[in-house]
């Protein structure tokens, strides 16, 4: 009997510490809007103080020829401001103390969209 309630403690208590650990994750750019279908991968914090945090992105079920005018007025509508357009290819924006670096790093055969953003 105490076997199994030691194992019942042990699941309790992994469980619990399990789901503590995700629910402290930090979402890269959470000060920014996510696009429909956005997701984030390999962020990396800055290396200096005045760098820039950056991370790959994805996006699945978009048109390569219009998301960043698309994504670019849905940030629009978010308060952010274009400081530089270099579409199809990349934006830079601001708002408040934040700026944002989108760069499309995939070619418009792909089937997904993959870039990079860089923000602070």
């Amino acid at each position: 009997m105490k076997k199994v309630n030691s194992i019942i403690l042990f699941l309790i208590f992994m469980i619990a510490f399990s789901g503590c650990n995700k629910a402290s994750e930090k979402k890269p750019f959470s000060y920014l809007p996510t696009y429909e279908s956005m997701t984030f991968e390999n962020f990396e914090n800055a290396t200096e103080e005045e760098g820039l945090d950056h991370a790959t992105f994805r996006v699945k079920d978009s048109d390569y020829e219009n998301f960043l005018t698309d994504y670019e007025n849905f940030l629009h509508e978010n308060g952010w401001q274009t400081t530089d357009d270099k579409k199809p290819i990349s934006i830079n924006l601001k708002k408040e103390d934040h700026v944002v670096i989108l760069v499309v790093t995939s070619k418009n055969t792909d089937e997904e969209i993959n870039g990079i953003i860089y923000s602070k």
